[in-house]
């Protein structure tokens, strides 16, 4: 169907065969404009999803690098010095290959952070002592730049040794900017975790409590013995001045200011 049939039969316009009304033009101008709002969401998505494939391949790199320290080590990865053993990462050959520049290095085996290749992502890990009885692996990688670290989406993932649990998260392009790590923690020990935070809680709120409470009470004793120093400074300046004392003992005044 053309459009000059296309508008005639759903808009009732009438259609001239020598070419097309100004009522024609507004409407193609306005249904280009209805398409083009409602794919942009669209299009950033799957730009978005492209990127963040990246920061996936990265993450899950970590993670199976992790894996294979604990394995043989018996312990999870600390810094770069242990991922570089299992995941391909060169050391930056001046301090210029940062943040701004497309290359996925480190600056020292200590660090615990690096860059996509892309420039696109900052990848950083950590143990964390969320747990009670034994730290977990976490990883993320957040966008960076002046326009992708708030219209970008991050990955997060985490391995706990003690369970095998592994995860793996990408979030949405409607969740966008940096994302915190994920604990990989099972129910049981979530649970076990936040009943230990809120005891940390509570024991810092009672110290704070029982330092105030000092506080005050040293305060209120300064006050006392000021208040004291006081009276007996008062009582000595209401008292008879001696102007003459005797020279011999037992020393007592013989003349004193009336």
């Amino acid at each position: 169907m053309s459009i000059k049939r296309f508008f005639k039969k759903y808009f009732f316009v009438k259609i001239k065969e020598e070419g097309f009304s100004f009522i024609e033009i507004i409407l193609v101008i306005m249904v280009i404009s209805i398409i083009t709002k409602i794919s942009f969401p669209f299009f950033n998505l799957s730009k978005n999803k492209v990127k963040q494939k990246e920061a996936t391949l990265i993450i899950n790199s970590l993670i199976k690098a992790a894996k294979a320290n604990y394995a043989i080590n018996a312990y999870l990865p600390e810094d770069i010095k242990d991922i570089s053993k299992f995941v391909s990462i060169k050391q930056c050959k001046n301090n210029e290959n940062d943040l701004n520049k497309n290359s996925m290095c480190y600056a020292n085996n200590s660090d615990n952070n690096f860059y996509s290749s892309s420039g696109e992502f900052k990848i950083e890990f950590r143990n964390s002592n969320s747990s009670k009885f034994h730290k977990t692996f976490q990883a993320r990688a957040i966008p960076i730049g002046d326009i992708f670290k708030n219209q970008g989406s991050s990955v997060v993932g985490c391995f706990n040794p003690l369970s095998g649990i592994s995860f793996i998260k990408e979030y949405s392009v409607f969740n966008t900017g940096a994302q915190p790590f994920n604990s990989c923690l099972t129910a049981e020990e979530e649970r076990l975790a936040e009943e230990a935070r809120l005891a940390e809680e509570e024991r810092l709120a009672e110290d704070a409590r029982l330092a105030e409470e000092e506080r005050l009470a040293e305060e209120a004793r300064l006050a006392e013995e000021a208040r004291l120093a006081e009276e007996e400074r008062l009582a000595e300046e209401v008292k008879p001045k001696c102007l003459r004392w005797s020279t011999r003992p037992p020393f007592y005044c013989m003349v004193s200011q009336k």
